[in-house]
């Protein structure tokens, strides 16, 4: 059941195992024997290794997101901005505004016949305005994403879906690297779009690692799977400003060092989302106040687990339970073969990039 490569291979991001290389996490995950320290994420390596991160950059935030905007609009000829109502992309909004570049289209996920998403009434308020003050030429997209797409997606994919690049246990398919490539709106809109079409994502705040009294940087999987083995851009981490990354980074770790007590196992805590510090940690990192309170406080992204108990693929893996229960088999078939080989913890672990070292702790700083 090792599975073939699907969606293409993207040099950039990348599992590895050994001399073998994939963008299908379940795949690097069999060539391991389910063992994830044999599996290593490469994410830009080559772009890291050739800068200098221990050194911040002068310009500020705000100035590398604007310079970041500029960027794309001269490499692409249609910038689609897929909008939450989160930190990332209502920042990246944000600074298209601040920086008075366009925006050809904003699009959103609706996934209302299944979740209610408290996020949405914020999604089209931010959509809308821009669309009424800023430019009154952005298109504003709605991708439904529903029962029938979920369905059509296991029905065409059949037990493969399970080595699609990105894909988890959750049993909804509503990342980017799955509606990019399978949902037929999308698609379609991607195909009849002129030009050199971007899709950009707000990803992502930066990693670290405090170890030994030394700060590192590293990529997650889980915080990536928009972009992996997709054709899209995350925006604050990427290859076209590279330096946003690393002045994130330094901010990051000079607002960790304020915290009483923070350790390694605090930082981890905080990077997994942990209510109580997500509201600092994206201010931390130049991210803008957002006006829905679950997503200011991290609790939509509690409703996004990467197994079928995730509150947004509960009601949608019931529906097929109950009414088709050979989409139902087809998700559970291929769950079972792999789980049985590799075990559902290994299923449940991020698997990481290297880790760069960028500077010694500094004890007291503010």
């Amino acid at each position: 059941m090792i599975g073939s490569e699907i969606g293409g291979f993207d040099p950039n991001i990348h599992y590895k195992v050994g001399n073998e290389a994939t963008t299908s996490r379940h795949r690097a995950l069999l060539l391991a024997g389910g063992d994830t320290s044999k599996i290593q994420l490469y994410f830009m390596d080559h772009v890291w290794d050739n800068l200098d991160l221990t050194k911040e950059p002068t310009e500020t935030v705000d100035e590398l997101c604007d310079l970041q905007c500029r960027r794309l609009r001269e490499r692409y000829d249609w910038l689609c901005l897929w909008l939450s109502g989160g930190y990332d992309s209502q920042t990246i909004l944000s600074s298209f505004i601040r920086s008075g570049i366009k925006i050809d289209e904003i699009a959103y996920m609706d996934r209302s016949s299944y979740y209610q998403d408290p996020e949405i009434p914020f999604i089209l308020q931010s959509a809308t305005d821009y669309q009424k003050y800023h430019n009154p030429a952005c298109k504003i997209f709605r991708a439904n994403i529903d029962n029938n797409y979920t369905g059509d997606l296991y029905n065409r994919l059949g037990e493969d879906w399970i080595f699609e690049p990105g894909a988890t246990l959750r049993f909804s398919k509503s990342i980017a690297s799955f509606i990019q490539r399978h949902n037929h709106q999308v698609v379609k809109r991607r195909l009849t779009t002129p030009g050199k079409r971007a899709d950009i994502y707000g990803k992502e705040k930066p990693r670290l690692d405090l170890l030994n009294g030394w700060w590192y940087m590293y990529v997650a999987d889980f915080a990536y799977t928009e972009v992996l083995g997709s054709d899209t851009v995350g925006f604050f981490t990427s290859d076209i400003t590279p330096e946003l990354q690393v002045k994130q980074v330094h901010m990051a770790m000079r607002w960790f060092e304020t915290l009483p007590g923070v350790n390694h196992d605090l930082v981890h805590r905080i990077q997994h989302n942990e209510p109580a510090y997500y509201m600092g940690w994206n201010l931390s990192v130049g991210r803008i106040s957002v006006g829905c309170p679950q997503s200011a406080h991290a609790i939509v992204k509690q409703h996004f687990a990467h197994s079928d108990v995730s509150i947004d693929s509960k009601k949608i893996l019931d529906h097929y339970r109950a009414t088709d229960k050979s989409i139902f088999d087809v998700y559970i078939d291929a769950k079972k073969q792999l789980t049985s080989i590799v075990g559902e913890d290994n299923m449940l672990k991020s698997i990481k990039s290297r880790k760069w070292k960028i500077r010694p702790f500094a004890t007291g700083k503010k």
